[in-house]
């Protein structure tokens, strides 16, 4: 919290005296030290979120795809976030899933890969192998105290970004939505909540007709395997969206498809189902 509170001064009191000297300043001149202001702050917020995690890994990924409202400086920063996030240790990952699953790891999978395949800011992901029926599955579970991480973070970013916008009037939308963001983060604390969108997700997809189901895959999750912590889902080989754009391996033609299958598939969730999903 020191950390934080200590680079929201400073990043307040480095664009107020931006501010400042720019009103003296002719366009260009004051362009340039507004691009200078948030070069240096988005290196600094980056390197603090990295060091306090929880809640303000995830707001920065979150606001990673905000080019709307964001400077690029920043944007170009947080992207980095959306990946190669540290995941914790092989001792948490066995707590966490005897903890949760009420049965010693060997008894429920015959393979399991300690080393994570992803981990972001409320969880991490491990491929594993079914015992009793041979499935390959993703094994998504929390990191280690992210709960209570996650909350106190919410309660000093919401002290802060009404500080902010109190001192920055003009920006005063974006920090009002940032603020609402956060409020909204705490269904996603409970996997099982995650684990029934994912299924009425399945059942609109399904019933969209083949042109879409046959061309959008939602992960299934297995049955008597779901905890508020632990989600166990069916394993599905895919590239992450961001890469599409440049991997070798689809062409033109395939990039527009999966592009045209997205947007059908989020339109129909939203427009037909009524049920408004953000993440890919």
């Amino acid at each position: 919290a020191a950390l934080v509170m200590l680079v929201f001064f400073k990043t307040a009191f480095r664009y107020k005296l931006t501010q400042f000297r720019a009103q003296t300043l002719p366009d260009e001149f004051s362009d340039a030290l507004y691009e200078l202001s948030h070069r240096i702050t988005a290196e600094e917020v980056y390197r603090t979120i990295l060091t306090t995690q929880g809640m303000f890994i995830k707001l920065g990924q979150a606001m990673s795809g905000r080019a709307d409202i964001l400077p690029t400086a920043f944007i170009k920063q947080l992207k980095k976030l959306q990946d190669g996030l540290k995941a914790d240790a092989k001792d948490h990952v066995i707590e966490t899933l005897e903890a949760e699953l009420k049965r010693p790891v060997d008894e429920v999978f015959s393979e399991f890969e300690y080393d994570a395949i992803a981990s972001a800011s409320i969880a991490q992901v491990h491929k594993a192998t079914l015992r009793r029926t041979g499935q390959v599955v993703a094994v998504k579970l929390q990191h280690k105290g992210v709960e209570d991480v996650m909350r106190l973070d919410a309660k000093i970013i919401h002290v802060l970004f009404t500080l902010t916008g109190w001192a920055f009037p003009k920006q005063k939308g974006i920090f009002d939505a940032i603020i609402e963001f956060v409020k909204r983060m705490e269904p996603e604390l409970d996997f099982t909540q995650e684990a029934t969108s994912l299924e009425e997700a399945h059942v609109a997809i399904g019933s969209a007709g083949p042109s879409l189901s046959k061309r959008v895959e939602v992960p299934r999750p297995v049955p008597g395997l779901v905890t508020r912590r632990v989600l166990v889902m069916n394993f599905i080989e895919a590239i992450r969206m961001p890469n599409t754009e440049t991997d070798p391996s689809l062409d033109k033609i395939q990039r527009q498809d999966v592009a045209e299958a997205m947007v059908a598939a989020f339109a129909n969730l939203m427009l037909v189902k009524g049920s408004f999903m953000c993440d890919p």
